[in-house]
């Protein structure tokens, strides 16, 4: 799958307001908090990769690996992954693609370790641009921690993402927001971007 969206990082206060504008009667809501894993020196971020794992509702993990593509503009065009595990600690032996092992390439499962926690609080709603396509609108609160808990960042961000269509439809959302929101800016930083700094910040 190839994931292609836009963020936004405001005040919560601009975020609020721009919920209450955009969202429908109806919307979606999600919580799965996800841990982040990498080698100590950080092999897979290095590569442009990220890999985090999830505790399902229906039981079991998720886990999945991100691969960012060549930059383009504003948007963040990154290659996903998903696929089911039995524990929540990055498990290799469940990999057969391709493009997956070569990323993987020389990282030992064995060394890959915890370096931070994105819990999120998520609602979310499809936009519908007319002639342009569909973008998924998404509303995150929450904060990135490391493994001890004590050092911590708020989260507070807008994701606009492409569901089906052209990537103009996402600059037309992004636009709107912008416009209603004086202290919103596009950020190029992902989640993954954000807590591999915080650890590089701290780390011992």
């Amino acid at each position: 799958m190839i994931e292609t969206e836009q963020k936004i990082i405001l005040s919560r206060e601009s975020l609020e307001d721009v919920f209450n504008k955009l969202a429908p009667s109806e919307f979606k809501r999600k919580h799965h908090p996800r841990a982040y894993f990498d080698t100590l020196d950080m092999q897979l971020h290095h590569r442009k990769a990220a890999l985090r794992i999830q505790k399902k509702s229906s039981g079991g993990f998720k886990q999945t690996i991100k691969a960012a593509h060549a930059d383009q503009g504003d948007s963040l065009v990154r290659s996903e992954w998903d696929m089911a595990i039995a524990n929540d600690h990055p498990d290799f032996s469940v990999i057969d693609n391709p493009d997956i092992l070569k990323i993987l390439a020389d990282v030992d499962s064995k060394k890959m370790v915890h370096i931070f926690t994105s819990d999120v609080k998520r609602r979310f709603f499809d936009i519908d641009v007319p002639g342009k396509g569909i973008v998924e609108v998404a509303f995150d609160l929450g904060e990135i921690y490391l493994p001890n808990g004590d050092i911590r960042e708020e989260l507070c961000e807008i994701e606009v993402e492409l569901k089906s269509g052209n990537e103009s439809a996402i600059d037309d959302v992004v636009a709107r927001i912008l416009d209603m929101a004086a202290d919103a800016k596009v950020s190029k930083s992902s989640k993954a971007e954000r807590g591999f700094n915080l650890y590089q910040k701290h780390r011992l």
